[in-house]
């Protein structure tokens, strides 16, 4: 039976959208050299994670909401250890470093962002678990957060955005909501944003795998474009959205690798009747607007020009910057 120090906690792990994103090439590391403007999003899995200091606290599940189910026929898996799931790794992990026994965090997580999709999803769930398992541990004014950015560091490249914080200045665990990241994703400095707050997300019924995106980025005669000024963000992501390509350098690549990215370009242009963009690596694309209003009306009507066939495959959601979180809740898991 669970004991008294049996707990679980809630906490939402949003997605994001790169404002920008430019290569500047590959490191020694092998890893390439990123500048992205990165905001966090209001469309959010659920991440519950179980603290039992016996070591017996489960595994980790992940349940896929109708929505993902839809177009990825995703099922609930199950996770005994940290192989193929980076919330299993980072909790794992923490332990480790805090003398824990093997099997005192489990996680449940709720999915509703779908994979492959350049949104950051599963980064962010391995960094809300680490947020809730130290809090769990520690308490929430008493979290280390130093040593949190340096599990995620090893972990990947967008993970210590989710973290939130300035590393650079020695801020860290403060909420975030738009920042540049440097690096391979992982040197984080928030920055004034003053572009639009609300988009339309949308989503082919196609997953990319991130090295294959950067494979055809290599191929390509065009390669990385130049480094994006400080103040070039506004100029990207002007109020009537941002320029198709011009904002992502991965967008051609993403293309090469599937061409359901240009055609969902194309759907936002012919639509919206301005240009969308890639986030990340893709398939995700997005479009700007003006108010959450005209956020959903126009989700509607992307869906309406789908062809009949790819309408339930096919991911459309309105979405607004929000801010990393911070706040956990009491939960069953």
């Amino acid at each position: 039976m669970p004991g008294s120090d049996d707990r679980t906690v809630r906490i939402d792990a949003p997605a994001k959208i790169n404002l920008s994103l430019t290569v500047r090439g590959r490191r020694p590391d092998g890893y390439h050299e990123l500048d992205t403007v990165m905001a966090a999003i209001d469309v959010c899995d659920t991440v519950r994670v179980r603290y039992r200091p016996d070591g017996n606290a489960g595994p980790v599940r992940v349940r896929c909401s109708a929505a993902v189910d839809a177009q990825q026929a995703c099922q609930t898996q199950t996770f005994p250890g940290d192989e193929d799931n980076l919330v299993g790794a980072v909790l794992r992990e923490f332990a480790e470093r805090n003398d824990l026994r093997p099997g005192t965090f489990s996680a449940s997580i709720d999915k509703r962002l779908p994979a492959g999709s350049g949104l950051g999803g599963g980064s962010s769930d391995a960094a809300a678990a680490l947020v809730a398992a130290a809090s769990l541990v520690n308490g929430r004014s008493a979290i280390d957060w130093r040593k949190l950015h340096e599990i995620v560091a090893r972990h990947g490249s967008d993970l210590n955005f989710f973290l939130g914080g300035n590393r650079s200045a020695g801020d860290l665990g403060r909420p975030i909501r738009v920042a540049r990241c440097s690096g391979r994703g992982e040197a984080v400095a928030p920055v004034q944003y003053s572009g639009p707050t609300h988009f339309v997300l949308i989503r082919p019924p196609v997953s990319l795998a991130t090295a294959d995106v950067f494979a055809a980025l290599k191929r390509s005669r065009d390669g990385p474009s130049r480094t994006a000024r400080p103040g070039e963000v506004s100029e990207l992501t002007g109020r009537t959205g941002t320029r198709s390509g011009s904002g992502n350098d991965l967008t051609r690549a993403a293309a090469a690798v599937s061409p359901a990215v240009a055609e969902t370009l194309e759907l936002i242009r012919s639509v919206a009747g301005r240009d969308g963009s890639l986030t990340g690596s893709g398939s995700a694309c997005f479009v700007a607007t003006d108010s959450a209003d005209e956020s959903r009306r126009l989700a509607g009507r992307l869906r309406e020009r789908l062809p009949r066939v790819d309408r339930e495959a096919t991911w459309i959601t309105p979405a607004a910057i929000t801010s990393t979180p911070r706040g956990v809740e009491p939960a069953s898991l």
